[in-house]
């Protein structure tokens, strides 16, 4: 949410996908709610899944480049600043490889 308030306006997209939410939409429109997050949220598709990776556990952050090459890949939490590291790299980049984290 941080992230989506911080580079509103960027040239950035944020999106929440969520994975084996049993409630489907419902779930996660009120996970969201309960949340205060107000960024675009999906469901995963197993398309989706098997795109990066066959994602089954979460947290899962992919951070894409404008040609939509993965470029950055956490598991698990991270703190804003690594986050805001990473976009702030990415917007400024104009090419690289993927970064591992």
């Amino acid at each position: 949410q941080k992230a989506h308030e911080t580079f509103r306006g960027a040239d950035l997209d944020i999106i929440g996908v969520a994975v084996n939410e049993p409630k489907g939409s419902w779930g996660v429109g009120d996970f969201c709610k309960k949340n205060g997050l107000t960024y675009r949220q999906a469901l995963i598709t197993p398309e989706v899944s098997r795109a990066f990776g066959n994602v089954d556990e979460v947290p899962m952050t992919y951070l894409l480049d404008r040609q939509c090459r993965i470029r950055y890949i956490w598991e698990g939490p991270r703190d804003f600043g690594t986050f805001s590291a990473a976009i702030d790299r990415l917007l400024h980049d104009k090419g690289g490889e993927i970064q591992k984290k």
